[in-house]
């Protein structure tokens, strides 16, 4: 059990809460429910994607993700595992994710398959944890074209 928490059913409850935050923020991208990404990150969130760009706030965030999904009809798949929640407080963590993305473009036929990791740091808000910062580290990145309107 973690110094900050007076018993483990409270630190469980945290780490799960964390781990559901990392997944829904997943899910809410993949079906363009900006709604939902915007209730995982607090409002002055610094994202760092790396290739993909810097985002100083949330809405700057939202923006980009917006913009693309309006421009493309990409589909997408991210998926989160082996999170490691390091807690800084009990109202806050540092958590550290590999990440593995594969998307295809229907109107072009390119597929791309990446994998990295993410480092985020958590803080618990009044409405439940929220991602306050991110920096993804790209491991590897493979984009493969098998022509128009072709599929996997």
């Amino acid at each position: 059990m973690s110094k900050y928490f007076d018993d483990a059913i409270s630190e469980m409850l945290a780490r799960e809460e964390i781990r559901e935050l990392r997944y829904r923020y997943c899910r809410a991208i993949d079906t363009r429910d900006f709604d939902a990404v915007e209730a995982c990150f607090t409002p002055d969130v610094c994202i760092d994607y790396g290739a993909v760009g810097k985002f100083e706030s949330r809405d700057a965030l939202l923006n980009m993700m917006r913009s693309y999904a309006e421009s493309n009809s990409t589909i997408g798949l991210h998926t989160v595992l082996n999170p490691i929640i390091e807690f800084t407080s009990s109202n806050g963590a540092t958590v550290h994710w590999v990440s593995q993305f594969a998307s295809h473009d229907p109107d072009t036929g390119a597929s791309v398959k990446q994998s990295g990791t993410f480092t985020d740091r958590c803080v618990k808000a009044e409405s439940g944890w929220k991602i306050q910062s991110a920096v993804y580290n790209m491991l590897f990145h493979n984009t493969h074209s098998i022509g128009q309107g072709s599929a996997f």
